[in-house]
């Protein structure tokens, strides 16, 4: 994502120049939600003091939040929603106020002393520098076009991408584990032979397997057939990905035969 900071600050005063202000309220409420996913965004219009709110009986704490909204920071308007909310919507003990302008933090917290003692609400301000933040996040990147017009190349999620090749993962595993039949794996251990292919009295179990392969090291599991080196394969797998890993299991044989290659070429 190829943008700088005052990029970002530019589209944020052009969008402020909608004297409405219900683009800058669009995009406080999908950045809101992201914190609180329990905020309901409220029609635009006739909002009585509230952009979003959770009420109690669906907030995640159990505490009712609201999220108003400004162009201006401004106690006067801070007051004047906290009013709406205290005469529509009992049970509310939160209120975010998202302004465009900065606010020093000394300022704000005099401002949530004020509201406090006034409404006995917490009062938390996201103020401009939390806007620009925000969306210098590449999380976030589709709001930069979406919300403020300007061009951004998006690249790949990331996390999302590794939850799917996680998936398809699994899915492989899973495959291989049917081959066991329909019975529970049980956790195996493993003999270490030496150099010349004897049983040594070392006994390896699955976790330092796990280990080794983990530090970069290479393991073979040699047995007649039916000792249980697909079992092994299987637990292993599923533990890495249990972890946030990505295991890919591969059958030789199958791969041989279809004449691919496992890399590409460049």
């Amino acid at each position: 994502m190829a943008l700088h900071r005052s990029e970002i600050e530019k589209a944020l005063d052009d969008l402020a120049s909608d004297e409405t202000g219900f683009r800058f309220q669009g995009l406080a409420v999908i950045l809101a939600k992201k914190r609180w996913p329990d905020l309901v965004a409220s029609e635009r219009k006739r909002d009585l003091g509230a952009d979003a709110l959770a009420k109690p009986a669906f907030a995640a704490e159990g505490e009712g939040k609201v999220l108003a909204c400004s162009l201006t920071a401004d106690l006067a308007k801070i007051r004047k929603d906290a009013v709406k909310v205290r005469d529509h919507f009992p049970g509310v003990t939160k209120m975010i106020f998202a302004t465009h302008d900065t606010v020093a933090l000394e300022r704000s917290e005099q401002w949530a002393v004020e509201i406090q003692r006034e409404f006995g609400y917490d009062l938390l301000v996201m103020e401009r520098e939390e806007f620009v933040t925000s969306l210098m996040d590449p999380a976030n990147a589709s709001l930069l076009s979406s919300h403020l017009g300007l061009a951004v190349d998006l690249e790949p999620n990331l996390a999302e991408m590794a939850d799917r090749v996680r998936a398809a993962a699994s899915e492989v595993i899973d495959g291989w584990a049917k081959r066991s039949g329909p019975h529970p794996l049980i956790e195996l251990r493993a003999v270490r032979v030496d150099e010349q292919g004897r049983h040594t009295t070392e006994i390896l179990t699955l976790p330092e397997l796990r280990q080794i392969l983990a530090t970069g090291g290479r393991l073979g599991l040699i047995g007649p057939a039916g000792q249980g080196k697909t079992t092994s394969l299987v637990q292993l797998g599923r533990d890495h990905n249990a972890e946030g890993g990505v295991s890919l299991l591969i059958d030789l044989p199958a791969w041989a035969s279809c004449r691919r290659r496992m890399l590409r070429s460049t």
